[in-house]
């Protein structure tokens, strides 16, 4: 999978590929779309009161994973939803998987969130 910009997998309804480019502006526009689409999807199947950390924390992690895993994830139906954050927030570390092999990266990102 490509990605341009702040990690745009498609751009204009296309999916990226390697030749694919943007400028700064467009990159910018895209993670705005992105952000606003991850933030309506929160707000639509979240039902548990958010600090404002907790809406960033999963509106990053629901940017970077989709809306559709929001919606799968038991973060959010077992237990966000019902109240139970710190368990909520132990289901991030949870996905820290690409290809079956756990990232470092995903680690660093996953326990920012």
């Amino acid at each position: 999978m490509h990605t341009i910009g702040w990690g745009s997998t498609y751009i204009d309804g296309a999916p990226v590929d390697v030749q694919t480019t943007c400028t700064p502006k467009q990159a910018e526009g895209l993670l705005r779309t992105e952000i606003g689409r991850a933030e309506k999807a929160i707000e639509k199947l979240t039902t548990a009161e958010l600090t404002e950390n907790m809406f960033a924390a999963l509106c990053s992690w629901t940017y970077n994973l989709g809306t559709g895993a929001l919606q799968r994830s038991s973060l959010r139906r077992l237990y966000l939803n019902d109240g139970r954050y710190e368990e909520a927030a132990d289901e991030f570390l949870r996905w820290v998987f690409c290809n079956g092999k756990r990232l470092r990266g995903l680690v660093l990102r996953r326990t920012d969130e």
